[in-house]
């Protein structure tokens, strides 16, 4: 297959099957705020406060943004095992299969 030198002003209606070929010396579409009728899945870096942002159910959202979630303590009472997490994430309960400090020995 022939290379493609010259590309000006090339537009794509469509997907591009890149064949696990490199997509090298790419820049991600900068804009100052949030595109108008975005698609799920969708990339752009927001000039105005320099983050690279994705289009998910929930809105726009910062690639990165989310690390405020993480496991932070624990308890273990009546069977279960409790890891207490922060952020926007709820605790996570472990439960009828645990066995901690038997007392074996």
């Amino acid at each position: 297959m022939a290379d493609i030198k010259f590309l000006a002003g090339l537009d794509i209606d469509g997907n591009i099957n890149l064949n696990k070929n490199q997509l090298q010396s790419a820049v991600i579409h900068p804009l100052g705020s949030n595109p108008s009728s975005p698609s799920i899945g969708q990339l752009y870096f927001n000039t105005s406060d320099s983050e690279l942002k994705i289009y998910t159910t929930a809105g726009w959202i910062a690639v990165g943004a989310d690390t405020d979630n993480y496991v932070d303590g624990g308890t273990y009472s009546g069977g279960t095992l409790t890891l207490e997490r922060t952020g926007n994430l709820g605790d996570i309960d472990i439960s009828g299969f645990l066995e901690i400090g038997s007392g074996a020995g």
